[in-house]
């Protein structure tokens, strides 16, 4: 389940519904392909000051619904619509007065249930990441993974930035037992001072325990970045693979003479901040292991490596990493 904005108490809460509405929203809620019918779908507003249920209606056979719209005391007041289905609360997109969407999704799905994952912290309690992979299935998969990589000022350590890319590859929306986890990944040994970048806003969590990141909460269709930071106090870590993964990509930050990744070629520069360059090395056949280690030989540069700019998201991510951390 994805929740993008924070609300804050009940504001008001009405019947509200209208068939007829001039100038009012008017959306449907589908299941997959079909009209859900008879559910209560909420209207939400959100100020600069806080948020809430502003009012309700249920759904004709079709799937419609429509709202009459309130006067918004801002401009800048946000809206949207969410609908709870088998348990797990979707949301269309947000909107304001000024760009009132003509036809208006709220998109929902049927659920399927998977054994999960402890995240107690209790290694005996999950077992080895082979057995947790068979009791998963159907699962979240693992797409692709970025790691950034830069030295603490003044020690042999590192920061990382760890970019996943999950993805639900069924029709339906993957949810766990009430205490499990949805998804889970081995970090690498020694891992510390863990934040959550990108998903913390999410329902559910990203946690850390026992060196495993857990990702809990349904996971509707489709693909989900989620992006942590942690320290590593080893000079040369190794990055256990855990689940399978169309593609790796590790990055360094330069200057790291004397340092580069075993096994996965170095392609080129990528620059991630306008005057910060990183050392791509990409693989789209990840070992079980990647392992930082000395240079045999003296890092060449081509010249016709052109530093690169990485996706927007990234960008985002690892300034947030250096930001938290040099506070």
């Amino acid at each position: 389940m994805l929740v993008i904005l924070g609300l804050g108490s009940v504001v008001a809460e009405g019947s509200g519904f209208v068939q007829e509405v001039s100038g009012g929203l008017k959306g449907v809620v589908l299941v997959g392909g079909r009209p859900l019918e008879s559910t209560r779908v909420v209207l939400h507003r959100v100020t600069r000051t806080d948020g809430g249920e502003i009012d309700s209606t249920t759904t004709l056979p079709d799937g419609s619904f429509a709202f009459e719209m309130p006067t918004a005391d801002s401009a800048e007041d946000v809206y949207f619509a969410s609908v709870r289905h088998g348990g797990v609360l979707y949301h269309g997109g947000a909107f304001t007065l000024a760009a009132l969407p003509e036809d208006y999704l709220v998109q929902a799905f049927d659920t399927v249930r998977i054994a999960g994952y402890d995240p107690t912290g209790e290694e005996a309690s999950y077992g080895p990441p082979e057995a947790l992979s068979a009791a998963s299935s159907p699962r979240v998969e693992l797409v692709g993974r970025s790691l950034f990589l830069e030295r603490l000022t003044e020690t042999e350590a590192w920061q990382v930035t760890d970019v996943l890319s999950l993805s639900n590859p069924l029709r339906r929306t993957i949810v766990a037992p009430l205490g499990s986890a949805t998804w889970s990944q081995p970090l690498p040994t020694g891992a510390e001072r863990f934040e959550v970048a990108h998903g913390e806003g999410e329902e559910g969590s990203v946690t850390m325990s026992a060196g495993r990141i857990f990702v809990a909460g349904p996971i509707p269709p489709g693909e989900r970045l989620v992006v942590v930071a942690y320290a590593l106090a080893a000079e040369l870590p190794t990055f256990p693979a855990g689940d399978p993964t169309e593609w790796l990509e590790i990055l360094i930050r330069e200057p790291a003479p004397g340092i580069e990744v075993e096994g996965i070629p170095l392609v080129g520069l990528a620059e991630v901040t306008e005057g910060s360059t990183y050392r791509r090395y990409w693989t789209d056949r990840a070992p079980e292991t990647a392992t930082l280690v000395r240079a045999r030989q003296a890092l060449r540069v081509r010249p016709e490596w052109a530093a690169v700019v990485v996706a927007l998201a990234l960008v985002a991510a690892v300034s947030f990493r250096r930001g938290r951390w040099s506070s």
